[in-house]
């Protein structure tokens, strides 16, 4: 293997696709959540019914897309109008071995490059792969790489924007860490694992060193009942360490939908789990705090049949507790809420399973503190595999983009027959046409002597190379896996 020393410089980035900003693997919400479902139209009705969704909430719909003649872009698209992120779930049924069956491979990568050309807001695409078999044997954690990074490479070509994602993985330590040893962590928002996965915590931890900044999800959790109980599943996985769960269900109507819409608009943006601000009175609680003003979101699970939830914070900072209600919607101070030296007393009236809360806290004039506002800045080194993606996806965008082209070449020769005599120079020029995997032609149509055109009809008898030779393409370097790269 050949070693090869690539050297990047700043400007360069800046003329990659997705190099404007910076990797952002985990979603903008905490906790979060989606639906799985066989037929996404499904939610249409139940998203549109207002309220709408915050344009900056995230509320996932997945589906699984067959890379066939049938796959299509337009639920995409009706879920992001709807205010939804729709989640696309790739069923990649090439082969195994993938290197070996290059031709299937390609027809569905083709289908997903025309999917992502769409460009649907906010899209994320999941790579599954679903080879022909008993599916007890999970498939190779070499050859599954190799597909993520073709795939990755199709789809950010097309849609810089696009998050790529892939699973459901095994939650096999083992199978990861050969899996992100083929350096498939820069093509990666995140990674998805199948509910119950006995070895999750320590398929967790393989994620976290391999990748620190992506975010792990569990695909196809169960819908407890009521649905609301899926925002403490939400929760519950948020705390350990889940960035999204998806819950699979078999519709989706308002029932379904409606506390999900609450989750994604109260819990949308930077906020983070806070165990020393959880409340006490419940059975189970989660505080999580938002880092712009540092108010609690808070979920609480009421005791079953109880008149009223008496929940208890320590923390006497806190202030102005309102309950939020999610159908229909509607945001309740809690008047009869008691603020001590000790912390904040809030009792909920005919507690429903799970209560969300909003909880304010008082302010640097009321505590009679000074503000004071920090920035921290840091400098990030991108990767040689993050550039390697980018330029892979460039070319490949660009690949898929030029099936053929038309110019016109020209080709000068300089011609010197001994010192002391002036040079003469001879210029071709003519169409080239070029087209993928065929040789390329190119028809001469004018010549020049010295810069002047040559009006006869023949062209007069000097010694030409040969022109295949003259009019050969330049050099192609393919940024693939025949070299080792570093910075």
């Amino acid at each position: 293997m050949t070693s090869r020393r690539l050297a990047v410089a700043s400007t360069l980035l800046t003329l990659l696709p997705g190099a404007s900003a910076l990797r952002a693997a985990t979603p903008p919400c905490n906790p979060c959540a989606g639906l799985s479902l066989a037929d996404p139209y499904a939610a249409l009705d139940a998203l549109t019914s207002p309220p709408r969704l915050h344009e900056e909430a995230r509320l996932y719909v997945a589906w699984d897309v067959a890379l066939d003649e049938t796959a299509t872009p337009a639920a995409a698209h009706a879920l992001a109008g709807a205010g939804a992120t729709p989640w696309m779930r790739l069923r990649f049924a090439a082969p195994p071995p993938l290197t070996g069956n290059g031709p299937a491979l390609e027809r569905e990568l083709e289908v997903v490059a025309a999917l992502a050309a769409t460009r649907p807001t906010r899209a994320h695409y999941q790579v599954s792969w679903v080879p022909p078999g008993d599916g007890a044997t999970p498939p190779s954690a070499r050859e599954y790489a190799f597909l993520v990074k073709r795939a990755a490479v199709a789809i950010s070509g097309v849609d810089p924007s696009a998050r790529i994602l892939a699973g459901p993985l095994p939650a096999d330590p083992e199978w990861l860490e050969a899996f992100y040893g083929e350096e498939v962590a820069a093509y990666l928002d995140g990674i998805a694992f199948a509910p119950g996965e006995a070895r999750l915590k320590g398929a967790l931890a393989v994620v976290a060193e391999a990748d620190p900044g992506s975010g792990a999800l569990i695909d196809g959790a169960a819908l407890p009942e009521p649905a609301s109980l899926a925002l403490a599943e939400a929760a519950r996985a948020s705390a350990a360490g889940i960035a999204l769960t998806l819950f699979a269900a078999p519709t989706a109507d308002a029932a379904i939908v409606e506390p999900l819409k609450l989750l994604a608009d109260e819990f949308r943006g930077e906020l983070a789990l806070d165990p020393a601000t959880a409340p006490a009175g419940a059975v189970e609680a989660w505080s999580f705090v938002r880092g712009s003003d540092l108010g609690l979101r808070v979920l609480a699970v009421a005791p079953a049949g109880s008149d009223e939830l008496a929940l208890r914070f320590s923390d006497s900072q806190l202030k102005e507790p309102a309950r939020v209600l999610a159908a229909p919607r509607e945001v309740v101070p809690l008047a009869s809420a008691r603020r001590s030296a000790s912390g904040l007393s809030v009792p909920v009236a005919s507690p429903r399973p799970v209560e969300v809360l909003r909880v304010e806290r008082a302010t640097i004039q009321e505590l009679e503190g000074v503000a004071e506002e920090v920035t921290v800045a840091t400098d990030r080194q991108i990767p040689v595999e993050e550039i390697l993606r980018r330029l892979q996806a460039f070319e490949d965008g660009q690949a898929r983009r030029l099936r053929h082209y038309q110019a016109i070449n020209s080709t000068t020769l300089r011609f010197q027959a001994a010192a002391g005599v002036q040079a003469v120079e001879a210029t071709f020029e003519g169409e080239v046409f070029v087209r993928q995997g065929e040789p390329f032609d190119w028809a001469w149509q004018s010549f020049y002597l010295n810069g002047v055109r040559w009006r006869g009809k023949t062209i007069p008898e000097i010694p030409l190379i040969q022109p295949e030779k003259a009019a050969a393409m330049p050099l192609e370097i393919l940024f693939s896996k025949e070299y080792r790269y570093e910075l």
